[in-house]
């Protein structure tokens, strides 16, 4: 009897250990699906990180090149007005409230700055002239800095002054408007006929 007694005691035992055993080895299953799924959630979530840090850095990319671009623009109208710090700051404040007010960017206002300042326009003058050279641009789809050159040589041309941009935008605003001409073409067609024209004391309209 004691013998059946201990083979019945050593079977239970052992049918603990494997049943304990059994637990532990499924424990041991689901912590390490756990940590599996743990790393393969921290992997998803290290990928969501690197996107949204590139899309975070995307627009402040964008901004610093912007900036630059304008900078290097302001130089080039520096360079050509030989402004003074004080006319330089004035002609850097005005071009950044007209690309914050228009439909044209801050770098197009400092590039027909740029080519009015080529064209021998003093600082004072360009910032005077440049709302007539964005309405012109505005009015007849064409590129603020070639409306600028355009511009200028017509002033130029007929003896006028920088206080004649506006009469000078709406002239070359209404004939290419009204007619299968563009400003360009305009511009291309007065480098020939203003000369003359003002020779023979033609105004800009009739002309």
């Amino acid at each position: 009897m004691a013998g059946a007694r201990g083979d019945i005691m050593a079977g239970r035992a052992y049918v603990e250990l494997w049943v304990k055993n059994n637990r532990f080895l499924r424990g041991l299953r689901d912590a390490r699906q756990r940590l599996n799924q743990f790393g393969a959630d921290m992997q998803a979530f290290g990928r969501q990180l690197v996107t949204i840090s590139a899309l975070m850095i995307i627009p402040i990319a964008f901004a610093t090149k912007t900036f630059a671009d304008f900078d290097d623009q302001m130089r080039q109208v520096k360079a050509v007005t030989n402004a003074s710090a004080e006319e330089f700051a004035k002609m850097t404040a005005h071009a950044k409230m007209l690309g914050a007010t228009t439909s044209f960017t801050a770098i197009e206002v400092a590039a027909l700055k740029a080519e009015l300042g080529r064209a021998g326009f003093d600082p004072s003058q360009i910032d005077a002239m440049t709302a007539s050279v964005l309405n012109l641009a505005r009015a007849t789809g064409t590129d603020a800095t070639l409306a600028s050159g355009i511009m200028a040589a017509s002033i130029r041309q007929f003896g006028l002054g920088a206080s004649d941009a506006q009469r000078v935008a709406d002239s070359l605003t209404v004939t290419a408007n009204k007619s299968f001409n563009t400003v360009e073409m305009l511009g291309e067609a007065l480098s020939y006929a203003g000369p003359v024209a003002n020779d023979f004391n033609m105004s800009l309209e009739d002309t």
